[in-house]
């Protein structure tokens, strides 16, 4: 009788009671991020993954559990983005290839250095000694020890021995998962973002994890389309949340030619603007459909100020342009300065 009550209980709440968590996955590249996150969305190994470039996002339901999974890239140049994604999230899955020892202490030092960071503080660590379908992968034991689990006391940490490959123990780490579906708040790290052009015949919102406008590209598209100042600053926003709520009639799309002086034409990432005030609103790519990317200039809303830049596509820049020809030698005004134009240039 009370195994066929809990029965019921668990049905109802699953009727009535949705959660929803937000994961990180981190670690080197080749550990197994991506193939671990198509096994729990769909119970397929792929043996060829294609590493990833940046970052990708996914969503999957478990019972009354949503996960949404961001799975981030593990190159060098992708370390950095680690921190971000990390933020306000229910768990932290840290990956590390447990029959590579050679990449033990990069994954030690890289683990360590993550869990350092004050806006990371108490959220949950799983380790995950991915391989161990490898007679030279660590057991559970050898990796606590490797990456030094026991030192760890602010925070809850667990680590369990899996193969992706042959889908070992995946059940034992879905459970823990689902267990910290509610450790904390993801929502909280989720803002709502509202733009619009210049004329107001467009307006728009959209959900975004990623706010900071840090990023400054100098490419020449964009430079030509909407860089006054020779670069764009675009941010992340989540696709299936965009609404335009004033104006979806008005919208126009420009797509560019990367390089038009190649011999096979590739058309660049959807621009899309208002055509009455020329204001730029957001870009789309076709290869991350899941993803939009406001013009920071275009979101009214309070955007967070970044506390470093980073400049991409350089190898476009304009010379006047260029942050590497720029000196510090700058002069601030609220208004407009006491000389014209033409007065800077005849005392330069």
């Amino acid at each position: 009788m009370a195994s066929i009550l809990k029965a019921i209980l668990d049905w109802l709440r699953s009727l009535f009671w949705k959660e929803e968590m937000e994961l990180t996955l981190v670690g080197l590249q080749n550990s197994g991020k991506t193939t671990l996150v198509n096994v729990i969305a769909s119970g397929q190994f792929t043996e060829d993954m294609i590493p990833t470039v940046g970052f990708n996002m996914r969503k999957v339901t478990k019972g009354n559990v949503t996960m949404k999974l961001w799975d981030i890239g593990g190159q060098p140049r992708f370390r950095s983005m680690w921190e971000r994604y990390c933020r306000g999230v229910n768990a932290i899955v840290f990956v590390i290839d447990a029959a590579d020892h050679g990449k033990l202490d990069q994954a030690r030092a890289e683990l360590w250095s993550l869990l350092e960071k004050p806006q990371l503080a108490n959220i949950p660590v799983l380790v995950l000694g991915n391989k161990n379908d490898l007679d030279e992968a660590l057991t559970v034991d050898q990796l606590i020890e490797a990456m030094n689990l026991q030192a760890i006391t602010s925070r809850e940490v667990a680590c369990y021995s899996i193969s992706a490959k042959n889908q070992v123990n995946i059940d034992i780490t879905l459970k823990w998962l689902i267990q910290h579906s509610s450790s904390s708040s993801a929502a909280a790290s989720t803002s709502l973002l509202l733009g619009s052009c210049h004329c107001g015949a467009v307006a728009f919102e959209v959900d975004s994890k990623a706010p900071v406008p840090f990023m400054r590209c100098y490419c020449s598209i964009c430079r030509k389309t909407s860089g006054g100042g020779g670069y764009t600053v675009n941010i992340l926003g989540e696709a299936d949340t965009l609404r335009v709520t004033r104006g979806a009639d008005t919208i126009r799309a420009y797509r560019a030619v990367k390089d038009k002086a190649a011999a096979e034409q590739v058309l660049c990432q959807k621009r899309y603007f208002c055509p009455v005030c020329a204001s730029y609103l957001w870009a789309q790519a076709d290869e991350w459909p899941q993803w939009v990317y406001p013009y920071a200039s275009a979101i009214d809303s309070e955007l967070p100020a970044p506390k470093s830049t980073t400049s991409i596509m350089l190898g476009s820049a304009a010379q006047w342009a260029d942050p590497r020809e720029l000196t510090a030698d700058n002069e601030v005004f609220e208004e407009y300065p006491p000389y014209s134009l033409e007065q800077w240039h005849e005392g330069a």
